[in-house]
């Protein structure tokens, strides 16, 4: 009997593991995604004013905190998927 309850208490904590796993694969598949989500709209929203030659401080701003923001959310993803 004391095989039995120790068998369950085994797979209740294999159970946690699973969950635990679970929910750190899906927030960083999140991560990743705002990621993309930052360096499409950083490029495409400063393509544009590249293209017409009205380049501004603005837009390199806007350009250069997207990608900063996209490299941290990669990293955090990252750093989450090799716990």
């Amino acid at each position: 009997m004391a095989v039995s309850g120790n068998t369950q208490h085994t797979g209740s904590q294999r159970d946690v593991k699973d969950k635990e796993r679970n929910r750190r694969d899906r927030l960083a598949a999140y991560l990743y995604d705002v990621s993309k989500l930052l360096i499409g709209t950083t490029f495409l929203s400063n393509i544009l004013p590249l293209s017409h030659g009205q380049y501004t401080l603005t837009d390199l701003l806007v350009f250069v905190f997207g990608a900063v923001a996209a490299i941290i959310f990669a990293y955090m993803g990252n750093k989450l998927l090799t716990y």
